[in-house]
């Protein structure tokens, strides 16, 4: 039991991390005709689902394995752990919700403009939040 938990916490953190490379992608938002714009934004948008699911993921697998160990981690790991983990669930339904405007929106770039730049924001919040998750979670003696 305990190598397939394993398997799918890795297989989740490795869906989750490809938000690392997400605020480069949105940057090319502004550089795209609004056809293409719709096309990217539908595209990031089933990327934030597959995090959303991801994040999930993470969570039970992450609290099988805590549970599965004779000694539990320190409670700072635990806390510091579980608000990042909060944080990118918050920062992934902002960006859910940006990003359906986008790719269901028809208007002209000047009107999803604010979008856009929200967007880029919040994507950006996240690589770092995704960022200390990782340094966190594979060193947990830092805590």
């Amino acid at each position: 039991m305990h190598h397939i938990l394993i398997f799918l916490h890795v297989l989740s953190a490795l869906l989750l991390g490809a938000f690392i490379i997400v605020p480069f992608i949105v940057k090319r938002l502004n550089t795209l005709s609004s056809l293409e714009q719709t096309e990217l934004s539908g595209t990031l948008l089933i990327l934030v689902k597959v995090g959303e699911i991801a994040l999930i993921g993470l969570l039970l697998t992450g609290g099988g394995m805590i549970s599965e160990f004779s000694e539990m981690p320190s409670s700072l790991w635990m806390t510091v752990s579980g608000i990042l983990l909060l944080i990118i669930g918050a920062l992934l339904g902002m960006m859910h919700s940006k990003l359906k405007v986008l790719s269901a929106s028809n208007q002209d770039k000047n009107k999803t403009n604010g979008y856009r730049k929200r967007l880029r924001v919040y994507s950006w919040i996240t690589m770092v939040a995704v960022l200390l998750a990782i340094l966190v979670m594979t060193n947990p003696e830092l805590l």
